[in-house]
């Protein structure tokens, strides 16, 4: 019993925000890491929201840097900010480069920009707006997002999918 609250706090600890830098699941090449001052609410023609989750379903479990590279990339493809949360997390396990890159993805996808750039202030912000919005990212999140965590300690799948709300998971 006492394992499962531990692992409740990491994983509580994990989706809140801690102000440290993410350490990354890998390395690659740097990609974009400003975050605009402002973000343009005008909505650009993109893909759809069945071709986003159909880009992600052919990703699969991420398990290196490139696959949440490849997440965060399908949801800035479109404008559907009912799968942002694939984003957010995908950010989460990711290295700083990858993770500022996100959260500029975040901000122009929801048309919305944090007041500081600072790791901690972005990570609060995009985490406040998703349960302040309550976004429906389908059936297919929390069993990805239970993968995605299991590469953590395996323990978080079981934990995940034991969560019926996908913005409270």
């Amino acid at each position: 019993m006492n394992r499962l609250y531990v692992l409740a706090a990491v994983v509580l600890a994990a989706c809140s925000g801690t102000g440290a830098e993410p350490s990354g699941v890998g390395t690659s090449d740097p990609i974009e890491t400003t975050v605009p001052a402002t973000v343009s609410s005008v909505e650009s023609p993109g893909s759809t929201r069945a071709e986003i989750e159909a880009t992600l379903a052919g990703i699969g479990p991420v398990t290196t840097l490139d696959q949440a590279k490849a997440v965060i990339e399908a949801v800035g493809g479109g404008m559907e900010t009912d799968l942002v949360p694939y984003a957010y997390d995908a950010a989460r396990v990711s290295d700083a480069d990858t993770f500022r890159a996100a959260m500029a993805t975040i901000g122009r996808v929801i048309g919305e920009a944090p007041p500081t750039d600072e790791f901690r202030s972005l990570s609060r912000f995009y985490g406040d707006w998703i349960m302040n919005n309550a976004p429906d990212p389908g059936p297919a999140y929390i069993p990805w997002k239970g993968a995605l965590f299991a590469n953590i300690d395996p323990e978080f799948e079981p934990l995940i999918a034991s969560v019926e709300d996908p913005v409270t998971v």
